[in-house]
């Protein structure tokens, strides 16, 4: 019986991996890089308060974290790059880490798999990044209100006025879940 619950087991493990997508490798990319691969690790969501939620542009982690790396509003913030799942899908994601606890600039997910850049890293990261800037004025942005994680168009003539003016300057920052003020630091 035993035997017949290890194929099973298996046949459904194969089963559940087919049903995963996963992002394309690009040659050239740190994720292409054996070396960065032997130091990745999982990292998974079991306890929402470890996740501290910053302001960002939705689809921007790459740019969204390294800013909040660079600001540096802590000691001892590192930025991570990997992969992320949120449902059935992996994404190309980047998140930065203070202590035991995630910062995320999006939308948390399930499961994490990455590992801190190393300093070349970083170095090439910011590179490609700073190669790709483009205008912000149509992107959306992710923030919390009243409690709950939302996603707000930013466009200078939205109707309700420059929401871009208004979170440009906190992208990156962690807001008071209830009032909505930004905080002086991170996790605090």
């Amino acid at each position: 019986m035993d035997a017949e619950l290890d194929v099973l087991e298996n046949q459904i493990a194969a089963t559940l991996r087919g049903m995963i997508r996963i992002p394309p490798l690009y040659r050239g990319s740190i994720f292409g890089n054996p070396e960065f691969w032997n130091r990745c690790r999982r990292i998974e969501v079991k306890d929402w308060r470890k996740i501290i939620l910053v302001d960002g542009y939705a689809g921007c982690c790459h740019s969204n974290s390294l800013k909040v790396y660079t600001d540096a509003l802590e000691d001892g913030i590192s930025l991570w790059l990997g992969y992320a799942c949120a449902w059935n899908v992996w994404e190309h994601h980047c998140w930065c880490i203070l202590g035991d606890r995630l910062i995320e600039t999006t939308y948390v997910h399930a499961i994490y798999f990455g590992a801190e850049l190393t300093p070349d890293e970083r170095e090439q990261f910011g590179l490609k990044l700073r190669e790709k800037k483009g205008s912000r004025d149509s992107l959306r942005v992710v923030t919390t209100i009243n409690g709950d994680r939302v996603t707000l168009p930013c466009a200078p003539n939205w109707d309700y006025g420059s929401v871009h003016a208004k979170y440009e300057s906190t992208i990156g920052r962690e807001r008071d879940p209830q009032t909505g003020e930004v905080k002086p630091g991170l996790g605090r």
